[in-house]
């Protein structure tokens, strides 16, 4: 077997990548996601430590469904951890979406994502602010 052909072989073998269907390009009829921000199984996970760690009564978050509640936490430790976090090509909520976008593109985050890129515990330090600032808004 030529050297290709076993590198296309060990290629085929790999399994698919992990990556969440609702987060793929936006096309008619594409579920919303109830992210602003394209999350992996992994952030997810975070996003549902990080409610668990703040709890329902310090982020009192207007729109009420545990899932949804859950996306919000997700996308505020993606927006402090992600190197490049991208917005979600369809989000359910437009005013959301919006005010993460601005403040993505803020000075603020920008200083505060200095101290926390890659930096799991800083991220889950810093998010509880993020989530007070959308709270707030």
């Amino acid at each position: 077997m030529s050297e290709a052909a076993e590198l296309k072989s060990a290629i085929s073998a790999l399994p698919e990548p992990a990556f969440d269907e609702e987060q793929g390009p936006a096309t008619e009829g594409s579920e919303l996601s109830d992210s602003v921000l394209v999350l992996d199984r992994w952030l997810r996970r975070k996003g549902r430590e990080l409610a668990e760690l703040v709890g329902p009564e310090e982020s009192e978050l207007a729109e009420g469904e545990q899932r949804l509640e859950t996306a919000v936490h997700a996308d505020a430790f993606s927006l402090l951890f992600s190197r490049h976090p991208q917005m979600a090509a369809n989000p359910a909520d437009a005013t959301r979406a919006e005010w993460w976008a601005e403040f993505l593109a803020s000075p603020a985050a920008g200083g505060l994502r200095q101290y926390t890129q890659l930096d799991p515990e800083m991220s889950m330090l810093a998010a509880p602010e993020v989530l007070q600032a959308w709270v707030g808004y």
